[in-house]
Order: structure tokens, then sequence, then C-alpha cells
């Protein structure tokens, strides 16, 4: 139909307004099937789950003193996991003047209430509470000490960088071998060691374990599979299969991401 009003214009001598008003994309694509795009949701809601205080952890003060609260320990000082032989506790030390990203080679280089990790100064937590980071940061990383019989968790946890990759490219935490994880209840995204959780797999806390590229850890506690991420456009790419549901922004997820999700 385009083709033929835009035939009709040029014989008039309006060749001009029929290549601005029809266009040639137009007319190449009729008779082209259109492409059906599956359902986005943009407003899935759902709140952003606060964490529990990391410092009421019991594995967070169960030393001589607080690992996120610093109890027990001087204003001044600093509470640390400490080695001693083939066992670790948490102990006051007196800090260096390492500020929160400053290389480091060990605790006693960083300033107070930090401790060195990956070889720069961190800010410490515990169990996963990321109100005790700065902005730009949360509380995913955990400290473990190595002992003569392996690694062991201290308790203590450190506080990273988020927002440093995003959970729909694939390859964006290729250069340091990981993948790009959502670290916490605010949809904060960081390269983290790769997990091989399938979709549909449990993925709760009791198997330890986290999801596998592309897909997210999500349900009711102790009912928690891996789910699909998908880009919450319309026709966004990566979209959902038509088997797993519409793509849902939920407030827990990163800006233009979502999760398929069945029955939505």
């Amino acid at each position: 139909m385009l083709a033929e009003v835009c035939r009709l214009l040029a014989v008039v001598g309006l060749v001009m307004t029929c290549v601005a008003a029809c266009g040639t994309a137009d007319s190449a694509n009729e008779g082209q099937p259109v492409k059906q795009c599956g359902k986005v949701v943009v407003d899935g809601g759902g709140g952003i789950v606060r964490p529990s205080d990391g410092s009421l952890a019991p594995e967070c003060g169960a030393g001589a003193c607080n690992f996120q609260s610093r109890a027990g320990c001087d204003t001044t000082q600093s509470c640390i996991p400490f080695i001693s032989g083939d066992s670790v506790a948490a102990a006051c030390t007196n800090p260096g003047t390492g500020a929160v990203g400053d290389a480091c080679v060990g605790p006693e280089t960083c300033g107070v209430g930090t401790t060195c990790a990956a070889g720069h100064c961190r800010k410490l937590c515990c169990a996963a509470d990321w109100t005790a980071c700065d902005d730009g940061e949360s509380c995913f990383t955990q400290v473990e000490a190595q002992l003569s019989t392996g690694n062991v968790p201290t308790g203590a946890w450190v506080c990273f960088p988020v927002g440093t990759c995003s959970v729909l490219d694939p390859k964006g935490c290729d250069d340091v071998g990981q993948d790009c994880k959502i670290v916490d209840s605010r949809g904060s995204e960081a390269c983290m060691p790769k997990t091989g959780g399938a979709l549909g797999e449990s993925c709760g806390a009791s198997q330890n374990r986290l999801c596998g590229r592309g897909l997210t850890c999500v349900g009711e506690p102790g009912a928690e599979t891996c789910r699909r991420l998908c880009r919450a456009e319309t026709c966004g790419d990566p979209s959902c299969p038509a088997a797993e549901g519409a793509c849902v922004h939920f407030d827990r997820d990163p800006p233009d991401v979502g999760e398929c999700t069945p029955g939505w």
C-alpha cells in the first residue's frame, strides 16, 4: 500500500514528499512478519529488603571483639581476624594509616575499621550487611584465613566496590576470570568467582552456592532457584523464552534488568 502511494505522488511531481513521508524502510518491510516480543513488566515492585545487622551475627563477635562494630576494642583500634597456629580469632589491634582502597601488605597497614584484603585496604563488615559499607560498595566478600589445614572462614567480611560490571554482559568479568553477579538486595553488581548453578536448580544458603552466568537466585527462603536474567525493555535482548514467562524488573534488580518470571 505504501509503495503504491509513493508511486502516485511521484507521478504528480511530489517526489520529495514521497521520500519524506513514505521512506524506503517502510516499503522494504511490506509483507515481512512482525517480530513478536515477550511481555515486559518494568514495575514488579517487591521493595528492597534491608539486611540484618551484621554485627549481631554470632560469627561476627564470637571472639574478644566485634569485626563490624569494633565493640570490645578501644575507639582507636580495629578488630581483625588474628591467626595463631592452626586457629583464628578476633583480636584488637592498633591500625595503620591506609585509607579504603589504598594498597597494603598486611592489616597493620590499614586504618581503623579496615583490614587488608586482596592487596587493598577494605572496610570490615559482617554477614552481608551492606548498610555498614560506604556508597559504591557492598558487603559480599568473606575473609578466609589460610591455615595448615586449609582455608577457613573467619566470620569477618569486607566491603568491595560494586557497579563494576553488568549482569547482562556475558563477558564483563572475563578479564579477571569471573562472572558478573547481583551481590545484594539492592541490585548491586560486581565480579565474583564463577559458580555452576543451572537454570531451575536450587540455590539457597543450604546449598552454599550461587547461580551461573546470566542467572540469579530468587524465591522464598528454602525454595530458592536459579532464574534467567533479561533486559526489561520492549523487545530487549536477552529476552525470556515463552516457557519462562514475562521479563519482570523487581526492586531487587539492577536498572533495566529483569527476571524471567512464570505466571506473571
